[in-house]
């Protein structure tokens, strides 16, 4: 509920102002659109099903007021410059990965990544784009985390990097890398 009267507010205060056109920058970890009535009932709302909520709530939003334009990105993991004098984000997550704290294993799964510089230029275009509307995804590639981790170690051998991957890992344990690598 808080979410959906979040994003309805914004939306809302856009109208008002007569903004035709809303940016929003959400993620990937919603490219599969969890179920928030599931994760309500556990008792827990990962980001992925918030932002699933923010985002169906926001096309709700552009289906109801046609005259505004409401774009959402998805983009994966953002590396890049910051702006910022604090690392957070996919900076942060990245750093703690170099530096031994998240994933104890490689994941058997694939990371995308986008620069910053490359998703502000995706949604500049959007904002040009007159026919630009819903929900597009921003990514430069996928690649193999095991690809990920061998290019870090062959050119930055002192980081303390996850170790491959166990048996047992690989053949099932994906909810255990999923949350190391979301929470």
């Amino acid at each position: 509920a808080n979410v959906e009267r979040g994003i309805k507010h914004i939306l809302q205060s856009c109208l008002e102002a007569k903004v035709d056109t809303a940016i929003i920058t959400s993620s990937t970890e919603i490219d599969h659109w969890p179920d928030p009535d599931f994760h309500a009932a556990m008792g827990k709302y990962p980001p992925g099903a918030t932002k699933t909520l923010m985002d169906r709530h926001a096309l709700a939003f552009a289906d109801e007021h046609p005259d505004m334009r409401i774009v959402i990105f998805n983009p994966s993991m953002i590396l890049g410059p910051m702006f910022h004098p604090e690392m957070h984000g996919s900076l942060a997550f990245f750093r703690a990965v170099l530096n031994g704290e998240k994933l104890d294993e490689i994941p058997y799964d694939t990371m995308s990544f986008i620069d910053v510089r490359d998703l502000a230029e995706l949604e500049l275009a959007a904002l040009e784009n007159k026919n630009a509307r819903g929900r597009y995804f921003g990514m430069v590639a996928s690649w193999n985390w095991k690809d990920i981790v061998d290019t870090i170690k062959r050119n930055y051998p002192e980081y303390s990097l996850p170790r491959p991957a166990s048996s047992a890992s690989s053949n099932g344990q994906h909810e255990k890398e999923n949350e190391q690598i979301n929470g």
